[in-house]
């Protein structure tokens, strides 16, 4: 079951947690997790911003499955008690728009903090220039297209 709030989310969105920040297309790869993780409050403080500039903040996350797939982790994810699980989100929307420009600034700490991660990148200067240059939501997206980040 979504919530009217998941349902309203237009993708493509910026995913942040925990420091981490993503592009997504959809809720998918950030809806699978471990039980560990799940258990840890891995979600905890986790929001996106959608490509209107809406803001929607995770206040909750329940299980919905068991994810198995034939996999090398999944397997041994399995047998030491910790399989990957399915959730399901529930989101409250902001009070109001993310501006462009705290967009961008979200975005630039996300380089900032996890600057080791984001510097593995071989065009990481390209990339990042372009982010500053962009002037608009569809903007930003299109550079983290061009740089398979999407």
């Amino acid at each position: 079951m979504e919530t009217a709030e998941a349902n309203s989310i237009q993708f493509p969105a910026l995913w942040f947690s925990a420091g981490l920040m993503y592009a997504i297309n959809s809720l998918d790869h950030m809806s699978q997790c471990t039980r560990a993780g799940f258990k840890s409050g891995c979600y905890e403080g986790a929001f996106l911003i959608d490509s209107r500039g809406e803001r929607f903040s995770v206040v909750d996350a329940q299980k919905v499955r068991t994810l198995f797939r034939l996999s090398v982790f999944d397997i041994l994810g399995l047998l030491e008690g910790n399989p990957r699980w399915q959730v399901e989100f529930v989101f409250s929307r902001g009070p109001k728009e993310t501006s462009f420009e705290e967009v961008k600034q979200l975005v630039l700490r996300s380089f900032k903090k996890e600057k080791d991660t984001w510097e593995e990148m071989i065009d990481f200067e390209q990339f990042r220039d372009q982010v500053v240059s962009a002037k608009s939501m569809p903007a930003l997206f299109d550079a983290f297209r061009e740089f398979n980040q999407l």
